[in-house]
């Protein structure tokens, strides 16, 4: 759910819309990934970056405070701690200028940036 939840936010901002969305997983660490072929505007690719995160961490921590479920709240926490790697890329993305084109690297964690070209 997570990657797909990164692949659709990507693709909003795609040239290429899904078509630029590539799944699969890392078999040396079986780690699932996501990777968007198509250059990004730096907000998309830190908006695609969060979104896991809120949407299976933080709404549901939001509920379970409201709800007065501590299970949940628990269970929240342990999903937003495994989006840390997320929220890094996020923090560095957000440091380069808004106006950026952001490539995702094609097989690590983390994005080149082309800070002369605007999409």
């Amino acid at each position: 759910m997570h990657e797909l939840i990164h692949g659709l936010t990507w693709a909003t901002f795609a040239p290429r819309g899904l078509r630029s969305i590539k799944f699969g997983i890392m078999k040396k660490y079986l780690n699932p990934y996501c990777h968007c072929s198509d250059p990004l505007p730096r907000n998309g690719y830190v908006l695609g970056c969060l979104m896991p995160g809120i949407a299976t961490g933080l709404i549901p921590a939001i509920v379970a405070l409201a709800i007065g479920s501590f299970s949940w709240l628990v269970f929240s926490i342990i999903i937003i701690s495994m989006a840390a790697g997320d929220i890094m890329i996020f923090l560095l993305a957000l440091k380069e200028d808004p106006r950026c084109t952001i490539y995702d690297h094609p097989t690590e964690a983390g994005f080149y940036v082309n800070d002369q070209e605007e999409l």
